[in-house]
C-alpha cells in the first residue's frame, strides 16, 4: 500500500512519509496527485521533499521507497515530475506517474518518459483518448520495453464526471474486469503472445515494486495461478496454491460476505 492522499504536503501515518514507509510493514511508497484540478498545486519543493522522504524510508526499511503520481488533464502534464528530477537526486526509476493515456498529450510525455528510463502506468478503466490495449502497443511499437510499462484497473476508485464549465455531475466507481478485457484486446487485436499480454499486470508491476516471488512462474514463487479458457476467461484463480475460484466463480468468501 501506499501512504499519502492527492493533498502535499502528505497526509502520513507516522507524522512523515519516511517514517510510514520505513516502520510500518505494508506501506512501500507514496501517492499524491499532480497536474490536476484537485491536488494542492504543489510546487517542486514539496514534491521533491516528499519523494526524497519516500526513497530514504525504503532504503531504511528495505523497501522500494516509490512516488506515484495520480495524473490530471491539465497542460502541464508531466513537467511538474521533470522539475522535481531536476531539483533532487531521486533515480527516475522510483517514479511512477499514473493515468498516463486520459489525454493525447499526455500519453506522448509519458512515452518520452519511459525512453528516459522511467516506468509508466496505463489506466485499464480509462478507454479514450487512449484504450488502454493501445496504448501498450504503441508504447512498444516506440522501443519500450514492457518491464517499464504497467497496468492498473484503478479498481474501487471513484470516478467523478464534470460537464463542459467544470462543474462535478455525479461520481462512480472503478471497476476491475477491465484488466482481463485489456489481455484480452492485446492478444486478439494486436497480436501480443499471452505472456507478453500479461506482463504489464504481472512481471513489470513485481519488478517495479520489488515485489519478492510475485509476477512469474519460477520454483519458489507464489503459485499465484490463472486457468484460462481458450477464449482467455477465467476458469480458476489459485493464490499462493489455494484455490479461491472454480468454474469462473468464487468458492472463498470474505469474513462479511454471504455464501
Amino acid at each position: 500500500m501506499l501512504t499519502g492522499a492527492y493533498h502535499v504536503p502528505s497526509r502520513t501515518i507516522t507524522g512523515s512519509v519516511e517514517k510510514d514507509v520505513a516502520i510500518i510493514d505494508r506501506v512501500i511508497g507514496v501517492k499524491c496527485a499532480i497536474s490536476d484540478h484537485r491536488s494542492a498545486a504543489p510546487d517542486v519543493y514539496h514534491l521533491a521533499n516528499m519523494a526524497a522522504e519516500s526513497r530514504v524510508g525504503g532504503l531504511l526499511g528495505g523497501k522500494p521507497g516509490v512516488t506515484v503520481f495520480h495524473m490530471g488533464d491539465s497542460k502541464k502534464a508531466l513537467q511538474p515530475v521533470y522539475d522535481l528530477l531536476e531539483n533532487c537526486d531521486v533515480p527516475i526509476s522510483k517514479l511512477l506517474p499514473t493515468h498516463v493515456n486520459r489525454n493525447v498529450p499526455l500519453f506522448e510525455q509519458a512515452l518520452e518518459f519511459a525512453r528516459k528510463g522511467g516506468t509508466i502506468d496505463i489506466t485499464s478503466s480509462i478507454d479514450e483518448p487512449v484504450a488502454p490495449a493501445e496504448g501498450i502497443a504503441r508504447a512498444v511499437q516506440a522501443g519500450i520495453p514492457l518491464a517499464r510499462v504497467t497496468l492498473s484497473s484503478d479498481g474501487n476508485g471513484s470516478q467523478p464526471f464534470f460537464d463542459d464549465e467544470g462543474n462535478l455531475t455525479h461520481i462512480g466507481v472503478a471497476g476491475f474486469e477491465t484488466l482481463l478485457e485489456t489481455v484480452q484486446v492485446l492478444v486478439k487485436d494486436y497480436d501480443f503472445s499471452i505472456s507478453d499480454a500479461l506482463r504489464p499486470l504481472t512481471s513489470s508491476v513485481a519488478g517495479f515494486l520489488n515485489l519478492t516471488g510475485k509476477g512469474e512462474i519460477l520454483p519458489g514463487n507464489d503459485a499465484d495461478l490463472l486457468v484460462m479458457t481458450p477464449e482467455l476467461r477465467i476458469e480458476q484463480v489459485y493464490a499462493r496454491g489455494k484455490l479461491m475460484v472454480k468454474d469462473g466463480k468464487a468458492c472463498v468468501k470474505g469474513t462479511f460476505e454471504t455464501a
